[in-house]
């Protein structure tokens, strides 16, 4: 954990110094874009090969499903309630 936040702590100069560059803004927005993609595709990759999670995805999929449903439509709510909220800011 600590190794993560050292991570962040040093990208933050960085960010600092660049953030009036409009070029450098999307190139590094495409960047985590991809490396986003990249962990879920290996999330993925993992739980597919997790014979556990397999095993048990009759039992476990009605339930992540209807979890995951919930969770999409109470994001896309606070999202609307934030955005109404706090638009002057």
């Amino acid at each position: 954990m600590l190794l993560e936040v050292g991570i962040i702590a040093a990208g933050i100069p960085f960010g600092y110094i660049l953030r009036k560059k409009e070029e450098h803004k999307r190139t590094i927005d495409k960047i985590a874009s991809y490396t986003l993609y990249t962990l879920l595709f290996f999330l993925g990759l993992q739980i597919g090969s997790n014979d556990n999670v397999m095993g048990n995805l009759d039992k476990l999929g009605l339930k992540a499903l209807i979890f995951g449903i919930v969770i999409v439509f109470a994001c896309l709510f606070a999202g609307s309630y934030l955005e109404k909220r706090f638009k002057n800011f």
